[in-house]
């Protein structure tokens, strides 16, 4: 089949392979380094991979077996852990895929590649250390910091939302019709709990997380004084590289070090201080158990499950709420039941 794009062959080859949607983000992402590497398009790749095997071309001087090496070579040189032999697995199967006859390939020596420290619970930031950081990050920064503390989203997730969703999300709070009053409250109180509808970006699946007080609380006050009042503008400033960088330049500043080669304060760190705090953040009070936490985090469930068990919000809601103190920097939440309805009760640490 001739096709005029890569698109065109890529999406064929998903579609006859029937691969998820997480698959699909995974290896376009290889294809896209593959062929950057190599200069060429994946159709090139494959017609000249093609037109090697048709005329006989003896294994030791065929194209293919240079290009993996080398690409593996490269990858050795500029990733770590499991990416270089799950890249050239990928590589492989597009090229089985289309009846390309692979020559041997020596396999990977595990010696030869960079692995990152195993991160510790003593490599996560600590609240002392996120309240530091939130005295010297800016504004915007700061609402970056909090929202993934809180809820333990991935960057993609958190950027997704608008100032449109965050107004829907908390709009049986305050009940208002435009943007502006509805900040102006949130901003005056401090047991205001946001449920987040959110879609897992790896596999397209939705899920529910939570805004704890203090993260909604600043949120409305930023907005406030920046006079960021468009519906559709993104809720958090920064674009997805800016942010890393960010995260980069304020962990040096103060020192923070590294775990596991990458900066102690960057999103993904965040995230595992989310689920580690939820889960055994205190000695005293409640935990969530890593079923709940996998839920919050948007971890699929098996088929079964997923077939025949549906994420309640209200429910989740309230066992958030009964741990969300873990997961605080600045205040302790207690909670009563009134009138069938769940009361957050905040009081300053």
């Amino acid at each position: 089949m001739y096709y005029t794009t890569d698109q065109d062959f890529i999406d064929d080859f998903h579609i006859k392979s029937g691969h998820s949607v997480g698959s699909k983000k995974s290896y376009q992402t290889v294809f896209n380094k593959y062929t950057k590497f190599h200069e060429m398009s994946l159709c090139d790749l494959l017609d000249e991979a093609i037109t090697e095997q048709e005329n006989l071309i003896p294994e030791n001087r065929l194209s293919i077996y240079d290009r993996i090496i080398s690409f593996r070579d490269h990858l050795i040189k500029n990733h770590i852990g499991n990416t270089i032999p799950n890249s050239i697995s990928k590589i492989k199967t597009f090229y089985h895929y289309n009846r390309v006859k692979i020559p041997f390939i020596p396999p990977l020596n595990n010696k030869n590649i960079n692995k990152n420290d195993i991160i510790s619970f003593d490599d996560l930031p600590t609240k002392d250390e996120l309240r530091l950081a939130l005295q010297f990050a800016d504004d915007n920064l700061k609402l970056w910091i909090l929202t993934i503390i809180s809820s333990g989203m991935t960057r993609v997730e958190a950027k997704s939302i608008t100032n449109e969703m965050f107004f829907d999300w908390t709009r049986h709070y305050h009940k208002k019709d435009n943007f502006e009053d509805a900040m102006k409250y949130l901003a005056r109180k401090n047991n205001v709990v946001c449920t987040c509808k959110l879609v897992r970006q790896k596999t397209d699946k939705p899920y529910y997380t939570f805004l704890n007080p203090e993260c909604v609380q600043k949120i409305a006050r930023v907005k406030l004084k920046q006079k960021d009042f468009n519906l559709h503008e993104s809720l958090l400033k920064y674009g997805l590289n800016y942010v890393n960088y960010k995260f980069k330049m304020l962990n040096d500043y103060l020192g923070f070090g590294q775990a596991g080669g990458f900066a102690r304060l960057r999103p993904h760190m965040l995230r595992k201080f989310n689920s580690t705090y939820l889960n055994q953040g205190t000695l005293e009070g409640t935990l969530l158990g890593m079923d709940s936490i996998d839920l919050l985090h948007g971890r699929g469930k098996n088929k079964t499950r997923e077939t025949y068990f549906k994420d309640n919000p209200d429910f989740l809601k309230f066992e958030y709420i009964k741990v969300m103190s873990n997961i605080s920097l600045y205040r302790r939440y207690e909670w009563k039941i009134v009138n069938g309805k769940v009361k957050v009760i905040s009081k300053p640490l």
